[in-house]
Parts: C-alpha cells; sequence; structure tokens
C-alpha cells in the first residue's frame, strides 16, 4: 500500500536574528567611544591600530536596515505574499513598536543637554550641540536627517531613525510588487532606484552625508527582505535562488561588487555625487543578503549556534534601546567620571570601552523596561527553520520510497 508519512517543520524563534542585533548595537557603542576623542593629532601608533576596527560604524547601520527588510518580510512569507492583518495593522504596528521608545529617549536627551551635558567639551557629543527650536521639530517630525544642520543634534545617532521611518512608508508597496512583477525584480528595481535618488540628491542642497537620507538604504532593505523571501518561501522561485547559494553566489557577488565599486570611484571623480560610500553600503548589502540566506539554510551552523548564545541574544532583545541612549549616556560617563580622575587617554579610553559599556547596557535594560518593552508584541514571530524543512522534505522522500 503506497503512503507518505507527513513530518510537521517545526516552528522556531530566530534566536540568532536578536543575536546579530546585539553584535550591531554593541558595535555602534563601541565605535562611539571611539571616536568619542579625537585621534586624529594623536602620535601614538597603539592608539591607531587599536582604533582602527572601530572605525566603521556607518555598517552597522547597514545591518540594521537589512536586518528590519528581512524581519519585516517574515510575516510576508509566512501569510503567503500579504501583509498579515492588512496596511492599516502593519502602520499602527511599526508605530507603536518605533515612535514611543524614540520620544521617551528625545525627551530623556534633551533633559541631559538642558541640565548636565549642554556645554561643548571637545568631545563628539558637540555634534549634537547646541540645541534650537527647529532642532526639536525636526526630531518630532522625524526629518531631522534630511538637514545637515539638524542631523546630528540633540542625539547624534538619531538620524538613522529618521531613515528607516520613512522606508516603512514603502513596504506595503514592495509586498505588492513581489507579487506583480517578483522577488528578484523588485529587488534589482530598488537597487537601481536608489542609485538614481542618490546622484538626483547630490544635485541639491539636502544632507547627502553618511548621516543624511541614505536612499542606498531603500535597496539594502530590499536586499534583507530577498534574503527572507529566499531562505523561507516555498515559491519555486525562492527554490531556484536558494539552490544558487553557494560558490554561483560569491561570484555574483565579485562579479557585482567589481563594477559597482568603479561606477562609484567613477561618479565621485567626476563630482556627480559627495562620495562613493552609498556605493559600498549597497556592495556591503549584497554580501550581508548571501550570510543571513547562509545562517538560515544552515550554511553558516557555526556561525548561527554563536550568534545564538543565550547572552547575546538577551542583549539583541533591547539592542534599540542601548542605539536610543548609548551617546548621551557615553558623554555623561566620561564627562563626570572619567574627565575629572585626569588619567591617561589610553586608561580612559579602555575604561570607556570595558565598564562604560557594560553600564551603558546595564542602564539600556532599565529603558527598555519603562519605554520599549511595553509597546513590543508578545508574540515573537515564528517561522518554519527552512533547515528543518530541508530534513523533513528529505524524511517524506525517503518514506515515500520505503512505502513504494
Amino acid at each position: 500500500m503506497n503512503s507518505t508519512v507527513k513530518s510537521k517543520s517545526p516552528l522556531v524563534h530566530l534566536a540568532y536574528l536578536d543575536g546579530l542585533r546585539a553584535v550591531a548595537a554593541l558595535y555602534v557603542v563601541l565605535h562611539h567611544v571611539i571616536v568619542q576623542f579625537d585621534l586624529s593629532k594623536e602620535s601614538s601608533t597603539f592608539l591607531k591600530v587599536f582604533s582602527r576596527p572601530f572605525l566603521y560604524g556607518h555598517y552597522a547601520v547597514d545591518l540594521f536596515i537589512v536586518l528590519s527588510g528581512f524581519c519585516l518580510m517574515l510575516p510576508v512569507v509566512r501569510n503567503k505574499g500579504f501583509l498579515r492583518g492588512g496596511i492599516v495593522r502593519f502602520f499602527k504596528s511599526r508605530t507603536k513598536r518605533i515612535l514611543p521608545p524614540y520620544y521617551v529617549a528625545l525627551l530623556l536627551s534633551l533633559i541631559l543637554i538642558f541640565t548636565i551635558i549642554g556645554t561643548k567639551t571637545g568631545t563628539l557629543w558637540d555634534w549634537s550641540l547646541p540645541v534650537t527650536n527647529w532642532d526639536i521639530f525636526s526630531h518630532i517630525l522625524l526629518i531631522s536627517d534630511v538637514f545637515e544642520n539638524t542631523a546630528g543634534k540633540i542625539n547624534y545617532s538619531f538620524w538613522s531613525i529618521s531613515v528607516e521611518w520613512r522606508i516603512y512608508f514603502l513596504f506595503p508597496l514592495l509586498v505588492i510588487l513581489y507579487r506583480k512583477i517578483g522577488a528578484l525584480e523588485t529587488t534589482i528595481l530598488l537597487i537601481a532606484l536608489s542609485i538614481v535618488a542618490v546622484i538626483g540628491l547630490s544635485a541639491t542642497t539636502l544632507n547627502t552625508k553618511d548621516y543624511g537620507i541614505n536612499p542606498q538604504y531603500v535597496g539594502l532593505f530590499g536586499l534583507g527582505m530577498l534574503s527572507a523571501y529566499v531562505s523561507f518561501s516555498s515559491d519555486n522561485k525562492a527554490k531556484q535562488l536558494k539552490s544558487m547559494l553557494g560558490w554561483e553566489t560569491i561570484i555574483m557577488l565579485f562579479l557585482i561588487s567589481i563594477p559597482l565599486l568603479f561606477v562609484g570611484k567613477y561618479l565621485k571623480s567626476r563630482k556627480i555625487i559627495d562620495d562613493d560610500f552609498p556605493i559600498r553600503d549597497i556592495i556591503f548589502g549584497l554580501c550581508l543578503y548571501a550570510i543571513l540566506a547562509w545562517i538560515a539554510i544552515g550554511k553558516l551552523s557555526i556561525v548561527r549556534q554563536v550568534l545564538s548564545w543565550k547572552p547575546l541574544v538577551f542583549v539583541g532583545a533591547f539592542a534599540y534601546s542601548i542605539y536610543l541612549i548609548h551617546a548621551p549616556l557615553i558623554q555623561v560617563i566620561w564627562q563626570y567620571i572619567l574627565e575629572p580622575l585626569n588619567i591617561s587617554l589610553v586608561l580612559s579610553i579602555g575604561l570607556l570601552l570595558v565598564a562604560g559599556t557594560a553600564v551603558i547596557v546595564a542602564l539600556s535594560y532599565l529603558f527598555f523596561l519603562v519605554a520599549e518593552r511595553p509597546f513590543i508584541n508578545k508574540q515573537p514571530n515564528k517561522l518554519k527553520d527552512p533547515e528543518m524543512v530541508f530534513r523533513n522534505e528529505l524524511s517524506d522522500v525517503n518514506n515515500q520510497a520505503i512505502a513504494e
């Protein structure tokens, strides 16, 4: 008698995504600790070599954007390509999740500025000062990144929140495009349009610095969406793309990245764009697309295990809070604890990196309990683990063969 043994794929919480958030948030803190001090005039070779790995904080923001696209796409994949609950529910969910903690952090930053850290001290925090009514207004409307003179004010980390907030308004349209023209086609279109937007905005007076509008982040967000689709969708197109996640992907990334680098250098040399960092962001986003998919389908199992380490996952749960309030806390710790000690620069940096970061994480958790956790959906998104799905598909094939 022919029969098949059905094997259900387990629903899992993707803990490694929280681990990745923790890595990104902690790296941003370490980056800002290092650039808190002006090391450009330091003659110490040790400091220059030691600080070098911490100077790439912009790429941590790239990771946050790609992760955002990945995570928001997960419930869409599970819901067969449709927004679960519709567009209105999506916007309500994003508003509840993002805005309350942001506005509390904005208020906290202003209180600290108006009381204890409102005077310039020659550190990175000077970028956030002074604060005008227009600065406050632009931050309330989440448009501070649009203008160079407001992007770093009040809290120099807030610019990326504004960028990501605007991308959310495109997400429902992107979901529709996935159904109408396809996932890969939508992603290619997004990347192309984002490059066009980078070129177009360079001809305006709007903020095109690396802490500005960053239209290339729409492309990175799309790459995160595509990675989730490829990793978890059962569509034939997704399976085709998933089957290419081997040497084909590495070769493809190489063949795409080299021409893009030359395009960026050319556009910069001809002063068509101010800098080529948007092109480098897209290349990094392509790499993150592949890495996230590799982790999801089990090709980087060791990396997945490391990122699923419980302490890292725990910190990742409040990574948003860390990102929101770490900047003023760095200044408070330095100005009122380390600077009065009159210790060496090396020791001051070391203490701020280790003890300061630990204090910031602890205080961020308290902030999370008060300003973030009350607005989080109590049900974490769960999906079928693609690695387990693959194993179960093999099991079904074997069972079918045995039955026959």
